[in-house]
């Protein structure tokens, strides 16, 4: 999901509110720049930034701390800011917001999957 999330950011930059009128402005803009087989190499480029990004992350924050980002808000928060550059922390918080509508725990209390509504695009 972070590569996905990094092709969004890096090709089409923050998106607009799905309800705005620029949305398909936004999608268009995206859509061209995945045009003609430069997916794949979007993708790369995306693995490449990923892969830079998880190494500060980890060198910041130690080794204890190369496992587990996937379900990481603040991982999420600190690949945002390493995308969009210097934001605080609300900003980088409120850049996308949802609905969990559903979180499964094991007997332990370990988040095992959570289940949004929607992702409803920059406030």
């Amino acid at each position: 999901m972070h590569i996905i999330l990094l092709v969004k950011e890096m090709k089409g930059g923050p998106s607009p509110d799905l309800s705005s009128k620029d949305i398909d402005k936004y999608c268009n803009r995206l859509l061209k720049a995945l045009e003609n087989g430069k997916l794949k190499q979007c993708a790369l480029e995306a693995g490449d930034k990923f892969e830079d990004i998880r190494e500060k992350w980890i060198k910041a924050k130690g080794e204890q701390y190369k496992s587990g980002i996937k379900d990481s808000a603040e991982f999420r928060n600190f690949l945002m800011k390493e995308i969009h550059g210097a934001m605080d922390g609300h900003s980088a918080e409120s850049l996308y917001t949802g609905y969990v509508i559903k979180v499964d725990l094991d007997k332990h209390n370990t988040l095992l999957s959570a289940t949004r509504l929607s992702v409803m695009g920059t406030r």
